[in-house]
């Protein structure tokens, strides 16, 4: 039903293929399948599990492949390769708008009332061969907003179960604060630590159904998760603070606040009226962040603030909050940008520096509203440069 198959350990097996079936090598490029260099074509995917990515119509707009075992080994520079590795963004794939299985998932997703969302394709091969038809995947990204609508056409619960690691977490932690702010019931699948749901669920499927029917809230998750690793009380509460608390800041619902105020305060030893005033706190202080006005210069260039939003990964910019923006510009200032084919010299680096800043105070709807503006920005400037350079040939009406 998912169609999973295997990439062989060749250099230009699909390469070839595709040219003795009249395909051309910029059109694998361009189609993500294969990767150009001096020395010419290959194929982007070797030795690999592969995972045929649809549409929420079922059409392959994508791959992803996962290592095979027996080429999951260092190789020249010492460095073992990429345990998944995902079509590029393409001009019909686009990873913050597909979910994985997603089209293999709408009925169940309607019957059962929930999804269950996971990080890695074999994960959710599993989950649906364990009989958990409304799982979806992300592949290599937070959950977007996008994402959110897909799955709210048929369900407004999401249970989350990504793995037990330090990385995660952070990414359960990425996915959950939009999907509350939009009035999902969300719930974690706590997985045992060094665990995946495959892990789990070839051992003993019966143990994955255990582990779904025992899913807990968000905030409960975080505050067992916090009180295994701090023992002295202060510091529980700090960490609380910074890391409950802001979940408990974007739920709309008064009833479901003050349940989860209630859950806390009881966890760090407080009144509920006190953590009532620190999430308070935290309202206020976020309303101020979005209340900053761009930074102003005379001429806006729409390039620039572009260059700065692609650097900054924009898919995943809540991933890049605690990046320092120093780091991450040296890191790509001088990168060419292909999608856009930028003039780095001629960026305004600390304006970019400084929308950037900007960028990162902004809740993701500001920031997706300001890249659309932006966007369209830079693709009005170069129909008029079009429209100037086909009068000049005289060739414009």
């Amino acid at each position: 039903e998912l169609a999973v198959g295997v990439a062989p350990n060749e250099w230009r097996g699909r390469v070839d293929h595709l040219v003795n079936s009249g395909f051309k090598g910029p059109d694998m490029v361009r189609a993500g399948m294969a990767i150009q260099t001096e020395k010419g074509i290959y194929d982007r995917f070797r030795g690999r599990v592969m995972f045929p990515i649809n549409d929420s119509q079922g059409r392959v707009v994508g791959y992803s492949g996962r290592i095979l075992p027996a080429y999951d080994v260092p190789g020249k520079s010492g460095d073992k390769p990429a345990k998944y590795i995902n079509s590029p963004e393409t001009d019909l794939y686009h990873k913050s708008t597909i979910l994985f299985g997603y089209d293999k998932a709408k009925n169940a997703l309607r019957t059962t009332g929930y999804a269950i969302v996971v990080e890695g394709q074999m994960d959710l091969v599993l989950s649906h061969q364990a009989g958990f038809a409304q799982t979806v995947a992300v592949s290599g990204t937070a959950l977007t907003n996008s994402h959110l609508d897909l799955i709210g056409r048929f369900t407004k619960k999401i249970l989350f179960s990504f793995d037990g690691d330090e990385a995660g977490i952070k990414a359960l932690k990425r996915s959950v604060e939009e999907a509350l702010s939009k009035d999902f019931d969300i719930r974690v699948v706590t997985v045992p630590l060094g665990s995946d749901p495959a892990d789990i669920i070839l051992a003993n499927p019966e143990h994955w159904k255990t582990l779904v029917s025992q899913s807990t809230s968000i905030v409960e998750y975080l505050l067992a998760n916090y009180a295994k690793q701090y023992s002295d009380l202060r510091d529980f509460r700090n960490i609380v603070d910074k890391e409950v608390l802001p979940y408990i800041r974007v739920i709309n619902k008064s009833i479901d606040r003050a349940h989860f105020i209630n859950l806390v305060a009881r966890a760090v030893d407080l009144s509920d009226e006190i953590i009532a005033k620190a999430v308070q706190e935290k309202v206020n202080n976020e309303q101020r962040k979005v209340d900053i006005e761009l930074p102003k210069q005379e001429t806006l260039s729409a390039e620039t603030i572009l260059f700065g939003l692609v650097a900054l990964k924009l898919e995943e910019y809540i991933a890049l909050k605690d990046v320092s923006l120093v780091d991450l510009f040296s890191q790509y200032m001088d990168v060419s940008v292909d999608d856009w084919q930028l003039t780095m010299e001629n960026i305004d680096r600390g304006y970019a520096s400084s929308v950037a800043e900007y960028l990162l105070l902004q809740t993701e709807d500001h920031v997706i509203q300001f890249v659309s503006d932006t966007v369209m920005k830079v693709a009005e400037k170069r129909v008029l440069q079009a429209l100037t350079h086909l009068k000049k040939q005289g060739l414009g009406t």
